[in-house]
Parts: C-alpha cells; structure tokens; sequence
C-alpha cells in the first residue's frame, strides 16, 4: 500500500530518490497498475515520472523514440506509430485505462497475458534506460530489469507487421496474443503472449509456413487454466501464427508490385 508519494522535478533527483529508499518505492507513471490486482506493488513509496517530460514521441533516420510515460491512447492518435502496435493498444478494451496506462508501464509489468508486449517485440523495440545503456525488449523481460525505462525506440526497418489476439471477451485476458513483423533484411520477428513467457522469435522469411508453426509450437508452454486448455492455446497459436506470416509476406508482394 502506497504511504508515501514524491514528485521530482529532475531525473537525477528522481534517481537519488529511488538510491534512497530502494526496495521501498516503486516508480509511478499511470498508475493503472500499480494499486490493482494481480500487479498491486508491495513498496509503501512511490516517485512520480509526471514531471520529468517523458511522454514525448519523435522520429528520427532510423527509428520511432516513444518516450516511457507516453499514454496508450496518445499512440494510438499519433500518425506515425505503426499500424500493428495502435492495432494492439486497441485491444487494451477500455479507453480511460488507455488514457492512464503508458507504454513504460506496460513494458515494466511484462504481463504474461500483454496484448501490447508481442507487437513491441515484433518490432524489435530498443530501450534507453536511465543509467545510460540501451537494450533489447527482450533482454529486459528476460532479465526482469526493474531500471527506469526512459524511451522506447521502434526501428524503421519494418516492411509489414500484424498483431491479432483471441480472448474469450473484450475485456479478458487473451488465450494467445501475436504479432508478427517482417524486416527489410528479409527475417520474420514473431513475438507471443498467452502461451507461458513472453516469447520472441527471429526466422527466415523464406522459411516454410509449416516449419515456422512448429518452431512456434516447440518454443510455447502453455497451461491449462480458466482461460483455456493448453491444447486450445498451442492450434490457436499456431493458427494466428500461419495467417499473420502470410499477410505479412502477402503485404511485401503488394508494396513490390506498386513501386
């Protein structure tokens, strides 16, 4: 339960605040999560990211940077945020949940059951964190870092990506959750939610449909649970898997065909 709130104006004094009470404070930025079931923070502290001008959103040469405390629904309004990512932030059902949320956040929760989680790792999201370094979305799921995310830098070297979830409602966590993208050097990025871990895979587009659904099927673990048997999980996702995969290679077709 959270007893105590601080509100830096700085980086550095929000960094010396964290140095200060450690494992007692926890960062805020929307909020949604924070104080709610199953994600409720056990820290008594929380230091605000609101003053810190995080929430910016440019484009440079070679990447989309997306600042941490940037909302879900201020991307989804934003023309240049690829069509696959505002697609996934869709499917997060409510909209004042949409106008609380950030993108940091969601990044740091690493939700198994995300719906935005797969289509940032299909874009090969980078992240620019506070002490200086820069690393992969999926490193830092994989090594549940808990730095401060700064920014999220989205390369522009995508030709086509599509995200689609099942879940058994609007408002559910989704039985499996896909996104897929295809590179300009001609490799498949897949990233899944739903099917156990967060997972992220890197194939050749020249790779067969049906290999490419079975290195998918032998990477997941799903679990059986109220959202759905393990079974149901493992077709589902190789279903979403399959179409995905050919809209993509069917949408590099069409753009070659119109130059």
């Amino acid at each position: 339960m959270i007893k105590a709130f601080h509100r830096p104006d700085t980086l550095d004094e929000a960094l010396a605040l964290k140095k200060q009470f450690a494992a007692d404070a926890v960062w805020m930025a929307g909020g949604s999560k924070l104080n709610a079931k199953p994600s409720i923070s056990s820290a008594e502290i929380a230091i605000s990211l609101s003053q810190l001008a995080l929430d910016q959103i440019q484009s440079t040469e070679t990447a989309l940077e997306i600042g941490a405390t940037a909302s879900l629904q201020s991307l989804i309004d934003h023309p240049q945020i690829p069509a696959a990512l505002s697609d996934a932030l869709g499917q997060m059902f409510s909209r004042n949940l949409r106008n609380q949320a950030t993108l940091g956040g969601e990044i740091a929760l690493a939700d198994q059951h995300s719906v935005v989680l797969p289509a940032l790792l299909a874009l090969n999201a980078e992240l620019v964190l506070a002490q200086g370094n820069n690393v992969s979305l999926k490193k830092y799921i994989a090594e549940k870092s808990d730095q401060l995310i700064l920014q999220i830098r989205l390369p522009l070297n995508i030709k086509a990506c599509f995200s689609h979830k099942i879940s058994n409602t609007c408002s559910a966590k989704p039985m499996v959750c896909v996104a897929v993208a295809l590179t300009h050097d001609d490799q498949l990025k897949i990233g899944l939610s739903g099917v156990g871990p967060l997972l992220d895979l890197t194939l050749a587009a020249t790779t067969e449909i049906e290999a490419i659904v079975l290195a998918v099927k032998e990477a997941i673990a799903p679990e059986s649970d109220f959202i759905g048997g393990a079974e149901a999980k493992s077709y589902l996702a190789g279903v979403l898997v399959s179409r995905l995969v050919e809209k993509a290679l069917a949408e590099q077709v069409l753009s070659e065909e119109a130059k």
